[in-house]
């Protein structure tokens, strides 16, 4: 994921670490792997439900009793596939660190299991050695995916180290042309990310400040809160027009009108859901309600054709 590579200083890389060509399992014997585990997990589930009478005969029970051993397994199942899903998220993800020449030949590679703020050991490491290797100093490349590259720049910073970083449209360019498209590992990754890097194919993050970062939070967060409030407005919307759909027609836009929605808070809230208590106070009192919850809420003039035909022609919900 993150392969700092040698800075501008070329050297000679020395032969006895000069990388070995990488060798992966080919893709179609994982697939193959994956089939056959797909096909025996489905076998334990289904197949065991065609022979269970094969089962209660030879174990001697009956076969309703047979039949617990198939709710077991499924239950097994049930119960212990979120428990390993939230013990394993818990666990640090992996990250290779590749360290290349100028000519983007490996010199060494590592796999890290560390979160991103721990990844400083990391850099230490391709530092160490790049400097064994007789380079001045080290680059870090990534591709800016996620957040963690942020606290990867911070990183390089901290230790003195030049960081750069490398589009993903042109790693997968790359990985094309190359015809590694089926073949896709972290380290291989990194080698292209390097590759790239050496052929100054890359550019420099622009950094952050505090109050950039701070907006660019706040955009997030507007983002996730607009979402939230259309999925509501939306979920409201259906209801209504399948238990009162004559109260979304008194207003063009009802979730918009602040007249109708204080009709809404008085009718819900006000009278408790009662609607034969709303239909006693009659048109000017329920407009008086109105206006009274408009003015709490901020507002001076309310549409007064909201109000008059929300109340007397909202028939009331069957119960």
């Amino acid at each position: 994921m993150t392969p700092p590579t040698a800075t501008e200083t070329p050297t000679i890389v020395p032969q006895e670490e000069r990388p070995t060509r990488l060798s992966r399992v080919p893709a179609g014997v994982s697939l193959a792997a994956l089939a056959l585990g797909g096909l025996a997990i489905g076998t334990t589930e289904f197949a065991s439900m065609g022979v269970l009478p094969g089962f209660a005969s030879d174990l001697g029970v009956s076969v309703p009793t047979a039949g617990i051993a198939i709710s077991a397994y499924a239950l097994g199942v049930v119960v212990g596939a979120p428990l390993i899903t939230l013990i394993g998220a818990r666990w640090p993800r992996k990250q290779m660190v590749v360290v290349t020449d100028h000519d983007s030949k490996v010199l060494a590679r590592r796999t890290f299991r560390c979160k991103a703020w721990d990844l400083g050991a990391a850099l230490a490491w391709a530092g160490e050695r790049s400097t064994r290797a007789g380079y001045a100093g080290a680059t870090v490349a990534c591709e800016p995916t996620g957040h963690r590259w942020r606290v990867l720049g911070q990183l390089a910073a901290e230790r003195g180290m030049s960081f750069v970083c490398v589009q993903p449209m042109l790693t997968s360019w790359a990985r094309k042309s190359e015809d590694l498209t089926t073949d896709k590992t972290d380290d291989k990754d990194a080698v292209l990310i390097a590759r790239l890097t050496a052929q100054l194919r890359c550019y420099l993050p622009e950094p952050v400040d505090e109050t950039w970062g701070r907006l660019r939070h706040l955009g997030t967060r507007r983002e996730q809160l607009l979402d939230e409030h259309v999925a509501c407005v939306q979920q409201i919307r259906d209801l209504l027009e399948c238990v009162w759909p004559a109260a979304v027609t008194t207003a063009q836009q009802p979730f918009k009108s602040h007249t109708w929605l204080a009709a809404m808070h008085v009718i819900m809230t006000r009278d408790g859901d009662d609607f034969t208590r709303t239909s006693r106070l009659g048109p000017a009192r329920f407009e008086h309600a109105v206006r009274k919850e408009l003015t709490r809420r901020g507002k001076v003039r309310p549409c007064l054709r909201s109000c008059a035909t929300s109340m007397p022609h909202w028939p009331i919900p069957p119960a």
